[in-house]
């Protein structure tokens, strides 16, 4: 089969993922969720869809990229990218913001008259364990700030201090654990796999572009960033928007904090995309675009 062919057949493949995937999301946060249980009302017919096309999106973009791997370059060079950069200013800024309000939240919160979810959303019952994933999220935004004036400029200031790039990996570790932590403690849904696949797939791109931004095997870590990115932007999208979208039009209650989280996940999933859609490469996946060597968006 032509490359071309291949192309377009994976990105069809993962653009009606994201969009089946988030529209019937949007329909189960709007219409279908039982407010007093948080289950959906339609027999989780909805939930197999939604399920069904993640899975596909998420292994229809792995193999493109591995049925691609001759196509990636051999060396990372960094593009001038305004618009990455303005979103990796908002995502630096925003993991700050979460890691002070997750500090503020563990050293407020009380345990009399909270409800059990309550307590769970608090983060009060780890106070530890949330402090750290506090402290690694700031630690993690001021990386990303840095980043971001990198894709500003068309630079790559981290290659000179390239342990710093472990720095979000770190962050999105203990995010995992916090994930795991939570979902045993409260009814386990579809949704909280999503988010808990969202973390896994944010982090392995996290690892992927730290090896890049550090320049070692950039081949190989390109390739895997796209298709780790991807794959968190579908899963990150889809779980995260028709939340957001519900909150706002006043369809769901929620706690602010866990829809801060919503909104992290969101956010991260555009810096993902900013990130990979300022690589040449990218381009090059989607049919009849010219591109130069370096390209300012």
């Amino acid at each position: 089969m032509d490359e071309t062919v291949k192309k377009v057949y994976a990105w069809c493949l993962f653009l009606a993922s994201l969009v089946i995937g988030f529209g019937v999301r949007v329909v189960q946060q709007l219409f279908l969720v039982n407010q007093e249980t948080g289950f959906y009302t339609d027999g989780n017919i909805t939930s197999i869809i939604v399920s069904l096309f993640l899975i596909l999106g998420v292994v229809g973009v792995l193999l493109t990229c591995q049925m691609n791997r001759k196509e990636f370059p051999n060396e990372y060079i960094p593009q001038q990218s305004r618009v990455t950069g303005g979103v990796a200013y908002l995502t630096g800024a925003l993991l700050i913001v979460q890691g002070i309000a997750t500090l503020f939240r563990v050293g407020t919160s009380h345990t009399e008259g909270l409800s059990e979810a309550e307590l769970v959303a608090s983060g009060v019952q780890h106070p530890i364990l949330y402090s750290i994933l506090a402290l690694t999220g700031i630690a993690a935004g001021i990386i990303v700030l840095v980043e971001a004036s990198g894709f500003w400029l068309g630079r790559n200031p981290l290659r000179a201090v390239p342990v710093a790039t472990l720095v979000p990996q770190l962050w999105g570790c203990m995010g995992l654990v916090i994930l795991f932590i939570k979902f045993t403690e409260v009814v386990n849904t579809d949704e909280n796999i999503y988010l808990i696949l969202s973390m896994v797939f944010l982090l392995l791109f996290f690892s992927a572009q730290a090896k890049l931004l550090a320049g070692i095997e950039e081949n190989r870590n390109m390739r895997l960033a796209y298709g780790f990115g991807l794959s968190a932007i579908l899963l990150g999208v889809v779980t995260a928007a028709p939340d957001i979208i519900a909150f706002v039009i006043g369809a769901q209650q929620a706690d602010g904090y866990l829809m801060l989280d919503r909104i992290m996940i969101f956010v991260l999933s555009c810096y993902v995309g900013a990130f990979l859609f300022s690589q040449n490469e990218i381009k090059n996946w989607l049919p009849s675009v010219n591109h130069t060597k370096h390209s300012t968006i």
